[in-house]
């Protein structure tokens, strides 16, 4: 896959299958439209296409959404899953908000990256204030000489799926049902910094983890969670909260790895979200923290085990 950043209209491609959009979170939906671009683009021999933005739109011109997949979070998930082979990122500043939906496609979709085939969803929007719709985009195809494909929404039961409604999952800690919608584990994608050790001195050694800006983190407590270090798949606790038990007030994200006692400074690591273990606790001394630990890593273990079963037997 390759990775094209661009600040405003740039030539890169003559022909291309493209599709447009945040796709924040990269769900079920919007996997249904890369996979369709990526196969479509086999068929007419011309290069599959992502067109997406950074900064977010809503981060620049509304009070800032927790997202799903900021930036780096994205490219990596689009790269584990080998949805696209190309992402163009488009900067997005409030000279692109302003232009016209018309103008957008012009410069971009037919100018910069030479439109042959466009995938979208029903309720699909571009252009200055999300006026450009999917009936102008159709009028616009037909100027602009390029097909339009438009797809079906994709349900989780009854169901739309879309960001929005996972966003709202993902704040309640309904991880579970987030993960439905996903088709995948819900992830952070973060930097392994230093801390200030006290998991080690507790005898659960604890990886500090830096995320990316405007990521929605799910509410503080306890999580059952996956990674992989190289090629290997690692599974731990991860805590999201303030330490009340400390006295302290600013949010950290902790990870501890079961059975690793590695250096993982400066690592860059995505992490699965597999389910809820507990809400956030202060105790009143850290011993009794510790033997909340232990706990929690025991409860952990024992729903692994019911995962593996579960997945030996299907």
């Amino acid at each position: 896959m390759v990775v094209h950043k661009i600040k405003g209209p740039t030539k890169l491609f003559g022909s291309s299958v493209i599709t447009v959009g945040a796709f924040d979170g990269i769900h079920l939906a919007h996997q249904a439209i890369l996979k369709r671009v990526k196969s479509e683009s086999h068929k007419l021999g011309s290069p599959a296409v992502l067109l997406t933005f950074d900064p977010h739109p809503t981060a620049l011109l509304n009070p800032p959404i927790g997202l799903l997949t900021p930036i780096e979070e994205k490219i990596t998930i689009l790269r584990n899953l080998d949805l696209t082979q190309n992402v163009v990122i488009l900067e997005f500043t409030r000279e692109l908000a302003k232009l016209e939906p018309e103008e957008f496609v012009r410069l971009y979709l037919v100018e910069s990256l030479g439109a042959r085939l466009v995938v979208e969803g029903q309720d699909h929007t571009f252009g200055f204030n999300a006026q450009g719709s999917v009936a102008l985009l159709k009028e616009l195809s037909r100027k602009y000489n390029f097909e339009l494909e438009i797809l079906p929404p994709v349900f989780a039961g009854t169901k739309e799926i879309k960001s929005g409604r996972i966003r709202e999952l993902i704040k309640k800690g309904e991880i579970k049902k987030a993960n439905e919608m996903l088709g995948r584990e819900y992830t952070l994608y973060g930097t392994v910094v230093e801390g200030d050790k006290l998991g080690r001195k507790l005898g659960f050694p604890t990886a500090n983890i830096k995320p990316e800006r405007d990521k929605l983190l799910p509410p503080d407590g306890v999580y059952l969670v996956r990674t992989k270090l190289a090629s290997e798949v690692l599974y731990g606790l991860l805590y999201i909260g303030s330490r009340p038990t400390l006295g302290t007030t600013e949010r950290r994200v902790e990870l501890n790895i079961f059975d690793f006692d590695g250096n993982l400074y400066g690592e860059n690591l995505l992490i699965e979200f597999i389910t809820k273990i507990r809400s956030d606790m202060k105790f009143e001394r850290l011993n009794e923290l510790k033997k909340q630990m232990g706990i929690d890593k025991a409860i952990a273990v024992k729903l692994l085990q019911k995962i593996t079963e579960e997945v030996f037997n299907a």
